[in-house]
């Protein structure tokens, strides 16, 4: 079975631990195109109860993430975010993969103004593995 990363996002929580999110394009046994929306929680424990499962996956509409392709494809996004640091917050990191291209964004707590394009990633998550997906 084939799978490409298509998009990662990672959020670093002093206090609550890590959450990895990605989106893979896949062939699955029928040889179909699938999309698989993932959500590792392994690194989540710090002061979570053990009722949260290790690795969540849901099946994504097609369309949806066709769309989030073509959108980060054209989105325009400043290389050099304004100075930010400290301590006990939230790091994001998002990785966006095209064959063996690929660009990582990281920020401290806010997104940055100029990243605002961004956060279509953290929305087609969201909606992904809450709203209108399959889980597997």
């Amino acid at each position: 079975m084939s799978k490409t990363f298509i998009v990662e996002m990672t959020i670093c929580d002093a206090f609550d631990g890590i959450k990895h999110f990605s989106c893979t394009e896949e062939i699955d046994e029928n040889g179909e195109t699938v999309f698989i929306a993932r959500r590792d929680n392994t690194q989540f424990r710090c002061y979570r109860s053990d009722d949260i499962p290790e690795t969540e996956e849901w099946r994504v509409d097609p369309t949806k993430a066709q769309e989030l392709i073509a959108q980060l494809e054209l989105a325009p996004v400043p290389l050099c975010p304004p100075f930010a640091m400290g301590l006990d917050g939230t790091t994001v990191a998002i990785k966006i993969t095209r064959g063996f291209n690929s660009a990582e964004y990281t920020f401290w707590e806010e997104q940055p103004e100029q990243w605002e394009n961004l956060r279509m990633i953290s929305w087609f998550f969201k909606k992904a593995l809450h709203d209108d997906s399959q889980p597997i």
